[in-house]
């Protein structure tokens, strides 16, 4: 994982760890308590969906640039070596029309 992830994963899990101790320690009957536990889970959930989507769409970006460049590149060199080799007479069509009866 990288550095980024690292990071994400450490604050993620922080912030749970810390959600969950604050709530425990805190003066508050028994189902209020597990009311709040409930709504940190809720929002922790969806700080940690963010934040994958955020990777993911990173990714995504990342990815998309990678190939770009890529299929560019592939296009050059296609074109130095059209320029390189001698063409040759396409003769795959001459010989399947060939009538052997």
């Amino acid at each position: 994982m990288g550095k980024t992830s690292n990071l994400l994963v450490g604050f993620i899990a922080g912030a749970a760890v810390g959600a969950v101790l604050g709530v425990l320690y805190a003066p508050a009957k028994g189902s209020r308590t597990r009311q709040r536990i409930r709504e940190d889970a809720g929002e922790l959930g969806e700080r940690t969906r963010e934040a994958v989507t955020e990777r993911i769409d990173g990714i995504r970006r990342e990815a998309s640039g990678f190939f770009g460049k890529l299929r560019a590149r592939l296009e050059r060199l296609e074109e130095e070596l059209d320029k390189e080799l001698p063409n040759e007479p396409d003769t795959s069509q001459d010989e399947r029309d060939t009538d052997y009866d």
